[in-house]
């Protein structure tokens, strides 16, 4: 399949010779901070258009990241993983990402708002590679920038209403939009949309159907352009996400020692109908209380642009904010064993005030000033019964010397509140200088500075009664478990100063073909650990620091009917920061340097009024350079183990190959009404998808199917659509289960599923 797309990537302008020539669409991106063509930016970007989103009823990063080439987002326990090149973030609640997000080019570095769904975008733009010096900090590994649909004083005022059904998990969502021309200088659009569904798997235990989801989003967007010098945008959004259940199951039960023999046999005990295929039948009893996750986001803007002859200047303030609590069972199992309760409370502020200057027919300077403030505060409760043994639990401790009659095991909760406040300073600039008729040099970089105030408290406290001292034999569990708190308070300031240098030289080859060679630096922040069970060498953790160096070409051919774009890509990761759990506790630092080093290519080709054809290939080796004190697998630590090198070693999310097909075709039938259809199809090689790399949480090569067919007027739409097809089994995420070594359980991808959807516009 990936050299069957490779072929056709590469014989793309061949293939074109025979067909009417019909222009491909411009696609503008803004990686740049600018509104530029595709085809003349110095970097690898894989661009999808809110079009493409609406027909293939993609909701959220998650699903687009499976057909965008080497980028893989995947919700777990805790955090989200976002990957890009191989290069991401663990889990610690401490981490920022490795990939920044940005929406309306407003930052969003927390796990969390990658959680949000998509709602009325007008383009996405996946951007490779550091970008530290014009995006900043925590985009080591590269940048998502959402853009989503404005306003328009040139659009008269419509309202349209689109429905969407999906069988499978008896799910509804409704879209309303109003937008459009209020006067001659002001326009506004406003989007709500309500989702509702029962999910896709079904939990044995409890006899119901998980994720069960209601979501609410409303959005009002405004424009004012008191002149055709003047533009002032605002928006305002708040998203309501509520989900009960999850998508993990159990998916390996080796029996390591004696405690995992006896918890595992106590889960067939529980439900009888327990067992560990991926099919999307789990069993838990969800910690004995409903498991559940439910988020409050808000985001809002205001941001004034002025255009002169030869000076651009763009001023934005922004908010993003969230409130998010959840309960999660952490034994996956049908025993009341492992829990957590998690609440976060987030609030972020920014401003940048950006110039661009024509300093001549040949030279353009921009430049800027960036200002931020976050104030992160967490509390979570990690809760461990003891369930039934029988004698097993007095056995336990009577053979290390404690007398069970005296001090009985007994279940307790471990509670950590944390609150950091960071602020970050930055200046940036970029001089662009085309020297001679076909090269131009870009020379960029971003002096940035931050400072971070952090404090955690964790104690030992009483069964699911945080607050309360836990009694000594609580006490005493914790320390025979290896779950004890090590630091009760610790409190600690950072500062760290950066510069990121980045340094571009564009030729224009020809007419039809541009190329590129790129230098450019990145970093990730420093910071502490959020766990309350770190040891005192593990409080604080470093930066990161990455190199890129690029090659690339963007390529047009056969009158503007055939697109290619490839780059050549190797970066160097220094003093990488890693979290991995090792039996009972969550290890963090900075443990190793990692490569990552491949091709991209993608292309498109306007065949006639009527097709179009898009197609990626990728090829990418990332590796732990030097990893020697890495993460064990749970057999390598049952056999007494305790660090594992990993050196030469596949990084986490790191497949070899992607590739994908996406097939458009769309005909007049006649009385204003076309006929719409796609075919999308979507290959990934293997990965692993757990910091120790253990064979058994890896995710198998599949190759994915996805179709649309409908209907299309004026004034309405009726579309089916087709996702995963060919029902591939894929996992996000996979995890060890505390205090159960060789227990491993998997975090689902949607099963193949059906959306159908109605709109009408007036």
């Amino acid at each position: 399949m990936r050299y069957l797309i490779l072929v056709i990537l590469s014989c793309l302008p061949c293939l074109a010779m025979a067909a009417e020539p019909v222009h491909l669409e411009e696609v503008l991106v803004t990686s740049e901070r600018y509104q530029s063509p595709l085809r003349e930016v110095p970097v690898s970007v894989h661009v999808v258009t809110g079009e493409r989103l609406d027909q293939a009823a993609i909701k959220n990063i998650s699903e687009l990241s499976a057909s965008v080439p080497n980028l893989v987002v995947a919700a777990g326990a805790i955090n989200t993983n976002i990957y890009m090149r191989g290069i991401g973030s663990g889990t610690n609640r401490g981490f920022e990402q490795s990939v920044g997000m940005f929406i309306d080019e407003i930052y969003m570095g927390r796990g969390n708002q990658y959680r949000a769904p998509f709602l009325d975008l007008q383009q996405v733009e996946v951007i490779r590679g550091p970008q530290g010096a014009l995006l900043g900090k925590n985009t080591i590994a590269g940048a998502v920038v959402l853009s989503t649909r404005k306003p328009d004083l040139d659009e008269s005022f419509a309202a349209s209403i689109s429905a969407e059904l999906e069988p499978e998990k008896d799910g509804q969502s409704v879209t309303a939009i109003l937008s459009g021309a209020l006067s001659d200088q002001w326009a506004a659009r406003f989007v709500n949309k309500t989702t509702s569904s029962q999910g896709y798997w079904h939990n044995t235990y409890n006899d119901d159907d998980e994720i069960q989801v209601d979501e609410n989003i409303n959005r009002l967007s405004l424009l004012y352009q008191p002149s055709d010098n003047w533009r002032f945008n605002a928006k305002f959004e708040r998203a309501e996400v509520d989900s009960d259940g999850s998508s993990v199951q159990l998916r390996e039960l080796e029996e390591l020692t004696p405690l995992s023999a006896l918890l595992q046999a106590q889960m067939f005990v529980a439900d009888p109908q327990l067992e560990t295929e991926l099919d999307g039948s789990k069993s838990a009893d969800n910690y004995g209380r409903p498991v559940y996750r439910n988020q409050v986001i808000d985001n809002a803007l205001v941001s004034a642009y002025f255009e002169a002859e030869t000076v651009a200047v763009t001023y934005t303030l922004g908010y993003s904010g969230f409130e998010s609590e959840e309960s999660q069972d952490l034994d996956f199992s049908p025993l009341s064993f492992v829990g957590v309760d998690d609440e976060r409370d987030f609030n972020q502020w920014s401003q940048e005030l950006r110039f661009k200057h024509e300093l001549s027919a040949t030279s353009q300077f921009q430049w800027g000033l960036y200002w931020q403030d976050q104030d992160l505060d967490g509390n979570f409760q990690e809760n461990l019964s003891l369930p039934d043994l029988g004698l097993f639990w007095a056995g336990l401790f009577a053979s290390i010397g404690i007398d069970p009659s005296v001090i009985p095991p007994t279940p307790f909760t471990r509670n950590t509140s944390f609150q950091q406040k960071s602020e970050t300073r930055a200046l940036f600039a970029e001089w662009q200088w085309q020297f001679a008729e076909h090269w131009s040099l870009f020379l960029g970089g971003r002096y940035n500075s931050e400072n971070k105030d952090y404090q955690r408290v964790s104690s030992e406290d009483e069964f699911l009664n945080p607050g309360t001292p836990a009694s000594l034999p609580a006490q005493v569990t914790a320390t025979v478990f290896d779950v004890n708190v090590l630091s009760s308070a610790f409190s600690a300031k950072r500062a760290e100063n950066d510069f990121l240098p980045a340094v571009k030289l564009w030729w224009d080859l020809n007419a039809s073909t541009n190329a590129y060679a790129k230098v450019e630096s990145g970093a990730k922040s420093g910071g502490f650990n959020a766990t309350a069970d770190a040891a005192p060498s593990e409080q604080e953790y470093e930066d990161e620091q990455a190199t890129t160096f690029e090659i690339g070409s963007k390529s047009v051919f056969f009158d503007n009917t055939v697109s290619l774009n490839s780059a050549i890509f190797y970066t160097q990761i220094d003093d990488l920061q890693m979290t991995v759990l090792n039996d009972t506790r969550f290890l963090v630092g900075n443990a190793a340097q990692s490569i990552s080093q491949g091709v991209e290519l993608d292309g498109r080709w306007r065949i006639n009024d009527a097709w179009q054809l898009s197609a990626y290939g990728a090829y990418l080796d990332a590796f732990y350079e030097d990893f020697e004190d890495g993460p064990c697998t749970a057999k390598a630590s049952a056999s007494g183990a305790s660090v594992c090198d990993l050196s030469g070693a596949t990084t986490l999310f790191a497949p070899e190959w992607n590739a994908g097909l996406q097939l458009d075709y769309e005909y007049g039938l006649g009385a204003g009404i076309d006929i719409v259809a796609g075919l999308g199809i979507s290959y990934s090689s293997d990965y692993s998808i757990n910091a120790d790399l253990d064979p058994i949480d890896s995710q198998a090569a599949y190759t994915k199917y996805d179709a649309q067919l409908g209907l299309r007027a004026n004034h309405w739409e009726l579309m089916l659509m087709g996702k995963n097809l060919s029902d591939e089994t894929i996992v996000n995420y996979g995890v060890d289960i505390p205090l159960v070594p060789g227990g491993h359980a998997a975090y689902l991808a949607p099963p193949r599923s059906y959306v159908l959807r109605l709109k009408l516009q007036i």
